[in-house]
């Protein structure tokens, strides 16, 4: 009875609470967001973009990228599929796999996803890291697909970061955020082993960069 009443809670009241407690949330939030006019030019050009994000860096996603049909991965699990119920709400569109126990099965739905015509976001250090290492995932998916990676970072200048492997980002009521969409990364056309190892030891090296800009402009300073 008490696994029946979880599993109702789960698809009933968590999605829709979820969604009503960050939108509300996020619009106590001052913002302040760099290189989108650029990025909004690629896309009505026509081109396939994938937004890249960092673990831990994401809680601006919903606000920034939400209800613009990105499909985005997440896993089977009970925790998954209410992550992309609230996910739902925002307005993206769902590939059920995980990229640790059915990778193949998650990018082919990514695949078909933007072969009909969306955009991607995906997370490059995932499911679980290391933290801020980018996986060969989205690199694959852009040569699938013929689309340009856009790096996207998020810092504030007061936030709580979370205990756990992503040190997620959580800003404190009506801090000063700060969103990067940095310079698009074009893949090249070859999936060999050693372009794959150079392209993602490129992309980490953007991010990084953008995430270091991004705390600098917002005025976070880590503890560590």
């Amino acid at each position: 009875m008490r696994e029946k009443f979880k599993n109702w809670l789960y698809k009933n009241i968590l999605p829709a609470a979820g969604w009503l407690a960050i939108s509300g949330y996020s619009k106590i939030l001052r913002k302040k967001v760099y290189g989108k006019k650029r990025t909004e030019e690629i896309i009505r050009s026509g081109k396939r973009v994938i937004f890249a994000v960092i673990h831990g860096r994401q809680f601006m996603v919903y606000n920034t990228l939400g209800y613009r049909g990105l499909c985005v991965m997440s896993s089977t699990s009970r925790d998954g599929r209410l992550q992309a119920d609230v996910l739902k709400r925002f307005g993206f569109n769902v590939a059920f796999g995980s990229s640790s126990s059915s990778p193949v099965r998650a990018l082919v739905g990514m695949i078909k996803l933007m072969q009909k015509g969306h955009n991607g976001i995906m997370a490059v250090d995932g499911p679980k890291g290391p933290i801020y290492k980018v996986k060969p995932g989205i690199l694959f998916l852009a040569k699938k697909t013929d689309a340009v990676i856009i790096p996207y970072v998020f810092s504030a200048n007061r936030a709580v970061i979370m205990k756990a492997w992503d040190k997620y980002m959580l800003p404190k009521p009506f801090s000063k955020t700060v969103v990067f969409f940095g310079e698009p990364y074009l893949p090249s056309r070859e999936n060999d082993k050693n372009t794959i190892k150079k392209e993602s030891e490129e992309l980490e090296k953007i991010l990084l960069d953008n995430m270091e800009r991004a705390d600098l402009v917002s005025g976070w300073k880590s503890n560590e």
